[in-house]
């Protein structure tokens, strides 16, 4: 019937077979009648039908799955580089504060590496005079009262240099409108303060 897109996955399939009698969820593409592709997930197994071995096999289409994948891919991808190719230093963080990732103008801003900022709390950069600026903000945020943040507020270099920074977060929410993740952008002003 000439269904298979590539050959080595049939191959893949018949080896498994003979292997082990049975093979669980094997992600292939296959030809249409029309030429379209169509994207299964095959689940066989071998049987005796009349004292004879046959092949019983289940193939889901999972094409739709696959382009919303996709799709999901190349928004990441979209998103993390605009994220590290921004001008701003730029963060993300836990709703509790601690850093997840972070951009590389973030980590020359404050002369950490990558490695030693992430986990970190962004308390322990945070100036502690300045702990309490935009806190009562970001509760009025998890609770959905207000959709970004902007303050500014000193935060504390390796070397213990302080530094003004003017702060744009706002709050990603999941599928459920539940509270995930902060995105902070951050902009060195101290040169106008001073």
């Amino acid at each position: 019937l000439n269904i298979w897109k590539n050959p080595a996955d049939r191959n893949k399939l018949v080896n498994e077979l003979n292997e082990k009698e049975f093979v669980d969820n094997l992600e292939v593409e296959f030809v249409l009648k029309n030429g379209e592709i169509l994207n299964g997930l095959v689940s066989a197994g071998i049987i005796e039908v009349d004292n004879e071995k046959a092949i019983l096999s289940v193939t889901r289409d999972i094409t739709e799955r696959k382009k919303i994948e996709t799709k999901i891919k190349e928004n990441e991808e979209r998103f993390r580089a605009i994220f590290e190719q921004s001008a701003s230093g730029m963060c993300l963080t836990s709703i509790e504060g601690k850093l997840i990732t972070v951009n590389s103008p973030l980590c020359e801003m404050l002369f950490y590496s990558k490695g030693e900022l992430v986990g970190k709390h962004l308390n322990s950069i945070t100036h502690p005079d300045d702990l309490r600026i935009g806190a009562d903000a970001v509760i009025q945020m998890k609770k959905g009262k207000i959709s970004k943040l902007v303050f500014e507020k000193r935060f504390l270099k390796k070397s213990g240099e302080v530094i003004w920074a003017h702060i744009n977060s706002a709050l990603l929410r999941d599928e459920h409108n539940n509270p995930k993740y902060f995105i902070i952008q951050m902009e060195d002003i101290t040169p106008r303060i001073e």
